[in-house]
């Protein structure tokens, strides 16, 4: 633990860029090599769950790996997976909820709310699958998915 302190001390040091100071944050999986892991692919894979849990619990912290993480990360995996496959498939859907102004109770626009309806485990709230869409780099897709679905 002595060494990732260390660095994310280090990165934690304000730095200054263009007359603005910039302060970093790290998300750091450790671990410790074990019997269970049988190659460095696998201590690399586990240090990467270690840091995605971090990131999930807040970002900006050390966080050690455990067991445990393995299934969370098949999981995460796997969930990924079926996100890119819902925007090639455009399993998604638009719902409008109506925006009312308050002093007369009439109508001011609509809010349009992504759905998304797996085919195997039903309705995924946006709570689940935004964080996810955002962390895997898929949050421009689903929005320009979501505006072109709007739009029409």
């Amino acid at each position: 633990a002595g060494v990732a302190d260390a660095i994310k001390h280090a990165i934690n040091n304000p730095i200054t860029f263009a007359k603005r100071e910039i302060v970093l944050t790290a998300s750091i999986g450790l671990i410790t090599w074990t019997s269970a892991q049988t190659s460095a692919e696998d201590m690399v894979k586990d240090a990467e769950l270690a840091m995605h849990q971090a990131k999930r619990f807040g970002g900006d912290r050390i966080e050690p790996f455990r067991p445990a993480f393995r299934t969370v990360g098949t999981d995460r995996l796997q969930f990924e997976s079926d996100l890119r496959r819902a925007i090639e498939r455009r399993e998604f859907t638009l719902a409008y909820q109506p925006i009312v102004r308050l002093e007369d109770g009439s109508v001011a626009g609509f809010e349009a709310l992504l759905r998304w309806d797996h085919p195997r485990r039903g309705m995924i709230p946006p709570a689940d699958f935004i964080p996810v869409a955002e962390s895997c780099g898929l949050i421009v897709q689903l929005g320009l998915f979501a505006m072109q679905q709007a739009a029409e």
